[in-house]
């Protein structure tokens, strides 16, 4: 299940982004007069398990209830819990500008182009959250008690943040000419994970306190062009 959690939501934030580009690279008849639009994609994480739920069959906090009711029947005590919140957005401003425009193509040569600029914004941000709680103690008539108490929180934090301007050229017979693009990206990721054992037995007890942690970051602006 950690493998899905990971996965997830970077397949959909892609999804989310190319959904929201797809209007971009269609090529339309030259307009009339010159249009402005906006439109967006949005998805809420807190839906995850219910949308999981209903594309593959599969309920989470069923699974974890049936699993923990499993474990009180071998004897010892089992509680598991995640959560994800967040939001993922992709916003769309297209605009087109139909006045005589010249750029050279890529063998040099001057074309008369009208232009097609899309102002794009995604914003990401998610938390997952989750944790193992279980213990088990055992007494038996003239011996010291015999048990174990182990927690397992693991938290992750992930941001993504895109600006991109983007404009295409188009001649008047509809055919795409080049484009140029503007690039600024942000990327953040935070991941601690904590474990507490507490092993008791022969009169003995081990006490294990684990900690660890890993965050990383990095930005893109990138600027390019292309000609056809």
């Amino acid at each position: 299940m950690s493998t899905l959690r990971r996965t997830t939501p970077g397949l959909l934030v892609t999804l989310l982004l190319v959904t929201a580009l797809s209007p971009i690279a269609s090529v339309q008849a030259v307009p009339d007069e010159a249009s402005e639009y906006y439109y967006g994609v949005e998805y809420d994480w807190s839906s995850l398990d219910s949308d999981l739920q209903n594309v593959t069959g599969l309920d989470i906090q069923d699974l974890f209830t049936e699993i923990m009711a499993d474990a009180d029947e071998a004897g010892f005590n089992l509680d598991l819990g995640q959560l994800t919140t967040g939001a993922s957005n992709v916003y769309v401003h297209q605009t087109e500008d139909i006045t005589p425009q010249t750029i050279q193509d890529l063998e040099g040569n001057d074309v008369q182009v009208w232009s097609r600029t899309s102002d794009v914004v995604l914003r990401h941000g998610l938390l997952s959250n989750a944790i193992i709680m279980t213990d088990w103690s055992e007494t038996t008539f003239g011996s010291q008690p015999t048990g174990f108490d182990i927690d397992v929180i693991a938290e992750a934090e992930n941001v993504l943040t895109v600006d991109m301007l983007y404009t295409e050229y188009l001649n008047d017979q509809y055919q795409l000419i080049g484009a140029d693009m503007d690039l600024d990206m942000t990327v953040g990721n935070d991941m601690n994970l904590g474990i507490d054992i507490t092993l008791e037995g022969d009169g003995e007890e081990l006490n294990v306190d684990f900690d660890t942690g890993m965050d990383f970051s990095y930005s893109i602006a990138s600027q390019a062009e292309w000609r056809l």
